[in-house]
């Protein structure tokens, strides 16, 4: 769940400010339990977030007929597959 954007910026606003947590929440009317939940928050989603997704490399495929290698890339025409194993079988 996405945190608000404000929350976002307050956090950044803590951090660079160098202080305590106490005193920067003092000196904006901000209950500490209250922005240390959303100091949480936004911790936890931006480490979520940062994740990619990560897809599987799709790979060939390597057949061997008798003295015959084929070597397939991922993405081959079936078409020309069947007509080569055409071909092929009418040589035996």
């Amino acid at each position: 769940m996405a945190v608000p954007k404000e929350w976002i910026e307050q956090v950044r606003d803590y951090e660079n400010s160098g202080l305590l947590q106490v005193a920067w929440c003092r000196a904006r009317g901000i209950p500490i339990g209250t922005f240390q939940y959303r100091l949480q928050r936004v911790r936890t989603t931006q480490v979520t977030e940062k994740f990619l997704e990560l897809k599987p490399k799709t790979t060939g495929i390597r057949l061997k007929w008798g003295k015959v290698v084929l070597e397939l890339e991922p993405h081959f025409d079936p078409v020309t597959l069947r007509g080569l194993f055409q071909a092929l079988s009418s040589c035996s």
